[in-house]
């Protein structure tokens, strides 16, 4: 047996195979049918090159070739009919002109006008010889694949990017079949080319196979994975006992029996690795396993929905989402503010440019999920036609599913989710699921954006308790300005300045001018410092921090009230300590809330003036990370409290003196970038707050 009849059996194996499992996937579809005649019909014909490359009686072989061809004149039609099907044509008149030229040369093709004679090629098999007639047959040939090769070509300016792929490994296959029959039909004419005609058809069965496996060619269901690991399988070790049997044959006398032997010895070895090998091979690359509900149950609620930063959650939300069940790809878009669109916050596979895609908010998909308040399934005709408001940009999401994320009934958001990598439909309790889910992300989304509202009413109540204080910054230098100014105006009334030398008068006016101006920098920078504390801030602005600017401009929003409550603030923070990598806005409302927690605690423990102490430290520690210690001499806290001390709306503070949310924030705010906070305390001895910030080496992107 040479090379040339196990490239025959391999292909015709392949096809054989391929015909059974389409066929068997839905009987009741016709291009399941056509196609399967296509392969039998092809596979049957390089069946019968097999044995044109084994059997070696010539009388035999002259009946056989003539038999053969029988197929080979009905390959074309069945083939571009074929092609019709897929791309969703009606047969219309060239194939039922290539069926009626099959016909007319079915009724010569047993004539020598037809195949005159057999001919031996290359020593490797035998093949008709043609006779005048056989033109019409190639001329049929090169005319079924052109029209297949257009057809396919013109089809391919598709929008839908799924169609499109699939019809590239149809277009590959194609030209793969067609430079085989190309080479087939020269070795007929007698030209010089390599037999590689059926190692060519299979690599068309191999390419049909895949975009049937892994792009759902044909809306074929994936079922077929011990189909490929069995096909696989046979060919390999049908390979290896003929590989090994041919090499033994032509080196050592009687060798046929000793390959055998030695092939079904390495079969034996291999065989369990190899089928464990292909299942591998085959789950990775073809198939992809069912997830677990559980799995992606446990990672929303233990890591995804009590995520406070909206553009941490809406991230982990895409990426959670395609990692665990496995599609390609996903976006969560968000109504503005304005409530006139809704725009992306995240996506996965949806391209650089995913951010510009948003959708209207008169978009027939966004009235639909209003109005029913339950999932889409997304068609290529369902919510991107045309007709429908903002089409490309519904389109450009590649979703095959929309869920809607509701809080009390508004939509807020929409899910998207594209295929999954299996090609599976979405089932039933894949949806209920993914619906439980969005009703708990519709929480923690309204929860995020939420936040900063409540991070800034904390802030402003925190200012709102300070007005005192500020009144008394601002008031003492005015009055006292405005007093001089009175005092300047009366003099000037009464004739004072009458009295008085020029140069005297002018000389008072200058210093009153000098004493105003610096009473209007101080009020500017009081009012400035507060200003700036209270602006409101939606997005993160990640710079270069020194620390110890930080802690003087926290302390100066609050030294008013420790003077009033007489305590004293000492500060031991290196030049040398690294800046932090982090947002200024939220790293002055840490340090505000912790050293302000700090004063009132000195105060409710009623220390003295000498045991009034606040300390703040800087340094760093082996690993590098930069540590802010704020100490205080309060009244400590128990290890109990210390257990819920940053829990939401708990507090150590008396009825109506604190809200709870002040560590709370700081501690989601430390999080935000990328640092963490500890306390240590115990009754009656004071308490420290430990800020870590991650150093150079550790600083986290993204």
């Amino acid at each position: 047996m040479n090379i040339y009849a196990v490239s025959s059996l391999s292909a015709s194996i392949i096809l054989y195979v391929l015909a059974i499992i389409v066929y068997f996937n839905n009987t009741n579809k016709f291009l399941n049918r056509i196609y399967s005649i296509q392969c039998i019909v092809i596979a049957s014909w390089i069946m019968g090159c097999f044995g044109e490359s084994i059997i070696t009686n010539y009388n035999f072989l002259r009946v056989w070739d003539k038999a053969l061809n029988v197929f080979a004149i009905f390959s074309i039609p069945t083939f571009v009919h074929t092609y019709y099907a897929i791309l969703g044509e009606k047969a219309g008149k060239p194939v039922k002109f290539l069926y009626g030229l099959a016909i007319g040369l079915l009724l010569i093709s047993f004539s020598p006008w037809y195949i005159s004679d057999i001919q031996l090629i290359k020593g490797v098999r035998y093949i008709s010889k043609p006779g005048p007639l056989y033109i019409i047959f190639i001329m049929g040939v090169v005319y079924g694949f052109c029209l297949c090769l257009y057809k396919v070509a013109k089809a391919m300016k598709t929008n839908d990017d799924r169609k499109k792929l699939q019809l590239t490994y149809v277009m590959m296959a194609t030209g793969s079949m067609f430079i085989a029959a190309l080479i087939y039909l020269a070795m007929v004419l007698d030209i010089a080319v390599s037999p590689l005609d059926n190692t060519l058809n299979s690599v068309y069965g191999i390419l049909i196979a895949y975009a049937i496996v892994k792009h759902n060619l044909m809306d074929i269901k994936v079922f077929i994975k011990k189909s490929v690991v069995f096909a696989s399988l046979l060919c390999l070790a049908f390979s290896v006992v003929v590989g090994i049997t041919f090499i033994t044959q032509e080196l050592i006398a009687g060798g046929r029996l000793i390959g055998l032997a030695i092939s079904t010895f390495i079969i034996v070895l291999i065989f369990a690795p190899l089928e464990k090998f292909l299942i591998n091979i085959t789950d990775r690359y073809l198939f992809q396993k069912k997830y677990n509900p559980a799995d992606l149950i446990r990672t929303f609620s233990k890591d995804v929905l009590r995520v406070l930063d909206i553009n941490v959650l809406v991230r982990m939300t895409t990426d959670t989402l395609v990692k665990i069940i496995r599609i390609e790809t996903c976006g969560l878009l968000l109504r503005n503010r304005d409530g006139n669109l809704y725009e992306t916050a995240a996506a996965v596979g949806l391209g650089d440019n995913w951010r510009k895609i948003h959708i209207r908010k008169d978009n027939e998909m966004v009235n639909y999920l209003k109005s029913t308040k339950t999932y889409i399934r997304i068609t290529n005709d369902d919510f991107a036609t045309p007709n429908n408001n903002n089409a490309t940009d519904t389109a450009s999401l590649k979703a095959v599913l929309a869920i809607p994320i509701l809080i009390h009934g508004d939509l807020i958001g929409i899910l998207t989710l594209g295929r999954k990598r299996s090609d599976e439909s979405y089932s039933r309790d894949d949806i209920e699921l993914l619906l439980m889910l969005a009703d708990a992300l519709g929480i923690a989304i309204s929860n995020a954006l939420n936040f900063e509202d409540i991070r800034q009413k904390e802030k402003l109540a925190t200012i709102g308790t300070m007005t005192a204080g500020i009144k008394h910054d601002i008031g003492t230098p005015i009055n006292k300005t405005s007093a001089a100014v009175q005092k300047f105006l009366i003099e000037r009334e009464f004739g004072d300045h009458k009295k008085m030398p020029s140069e005297e008068v002018i000389s008072n006016a200058y210093d009153l001018l000098a004493r105003c101006q610096m009473t209007f920098e101080k009020v500017s920078n009081i009012a400035a410092k507060f200003a700036d504390f209270a602006k409101p801030k939606r997005k993160a602005e990640v710079e270069r921090i020194k620390l110890s600017k930080s802690v003087n401009d926290a302390i100066g929003i609050l030294e008013r009230e420790i003077q009033a409550k007489n305590i004293t603030v000492t500060q031991d923070i290196p030049d040398s300590l690294p800046s932090v990598v982090a947002d200024r806005d939220y790293i002055q409302q840490i340090l505000f809330n912790i050293i302000r927690n700090g004063a009132q605690a000195i105060e409710e423990a009623n220390r003295t003036k000498e045991n009034a102490i606040i300390e703040i430290k800087g340094s760093t520690d082996k690993s590098g990370n930069i540590l802010i210690e704020i100490s205080d001499t309060g009244a400590g806290i128990s290890a109990e409290e210390q257990n819920k001390l940053f829990e939401p709306y708990y507090t150590t503070k008396p009825e109506g003196k604190g809200t709870g949310l002040g560590l709370a924030i700081v501690k989601e705010l430390m999080e935000r970038n990328n640092g963490t906070i500890s306390v240590k305390s115990a009754k009656g001895q004071g308490t420290t707050f430990i800020l870590q910030f991650p150093g150079a080496n550790h600083e986290k992107t993204g």
